[in-house]
């Protein structure tokens, strides 16, 4: 299971499938590959650096946003002046 998170956060990130090594012997053929070539380390440097900039798993304020939505219609549900079920949708910011 964490093996799969892990694939699926590198790929949230930006990283591409061609940084998930699926097996201890893909994941040392990685590690050689970008050890050894300098070109390919500084693309796969600014791919994640890249996708860090555009990947809504490193947008901490849109989170806290819908993070703070979500309590205040929970608490105005628990007042009873909202619906019951709570939902926060995602919206362009």
């Amino acid at each position: 299971m964490a093996a799969r998170v892990a694939a699926s956060v590198a790929a949230g990130a930006g990283a591409g499938a061609a940084s998930v090594a699926r097996s201890l012997e893909d994941y040392e053929e990685l590690a050689v590959r970008l050890a050894r070539c300098a070109v390919c380390l500084r693309r796969a440097r600014a791919r994640l650096i890249d996708g860090r900039a555009r990947a809504a798993l490193f947008d901490t304020a849109a989170w806290v946003r819908r993070w703070e939505a979500a309590l205040r219609m929970a608490a105005e549900s628990r007042a009873g002046t909202a619906r019951w079920h709570v939902v926060v949708a995602d919206r362009a910011e």
